[in-house]
């Protein structure tokens, strides 16, 4: 990873590298309180970030479901896109109509592609919503990048 995309928050750097405990410890709460501070920075890559390990904790409280509700209407495709999936992992009936907007994008993110896989989505989103029914980059049709293709037939050997 590039520094280009780690967050400039000392308190994310440490987050990122586990020291910072946000659950089942005394501290765990004002650092929790910290992280869902952070959600708001500034700095985009702060909050994909704060956002990111918000969603990638399992902390389900009305709190975080709210933040997260907010931030996948931020400015930032990349914060959207965290959003969306966390919010996916814990409701898929609110994430739904959030991964359907964000599929209607030239190129939806991973993040957005995981998410609309946890919802059900993972063939009819793209080709369904009016995109191309490849992905840009390899020219891979869709259908065979997120499903697992049937297996070869077994070869026989000449003997039987």
């Amino acid at each position: 990873m590039t520094d280009r995309y780690l967050p400039t928050s000392p308190f994310l750097l440490d987050a990122i590298a586990e020291k910072v405990i946000l659950f089942d410890d005394p501290a765990a709460e004002e650092n929790l309180r910290l992280l869902m501070f952070l959600t708001g920075d500034q700095d985009a890559i702060n909050r994909e970030w704060a956002i990111y390990l918000l969603a990638e904790d399992q902390i389900d409280t009305p709190a975080v479901r709210d933040i997260l509700q907010r931030a996948a209407g931020d400015s930032d495709e990349a914060v959207r896109a965290e959003a969306i999936l966390g919010l996916a992992q814990r409701d898929t009936s609110i994430a739904l109509p959030l991964v359907v907007g964000e599929l209607r994008a030239d190129d939806p993110l991973p993040s957005v592609i995981e998410a609309a896989e946890l919802c059900g989505l993972p063939q009819l989103t793209v080709t369904q919503l009016g995109q191309p029914a490849c992905q840009p980059e390899t020219g891979i049709p869709l259908d065979q990048l997120y499903t697992i293709p049937p297996q070869p037939p077994q070869m026989r050997s000449a003997r039987g």
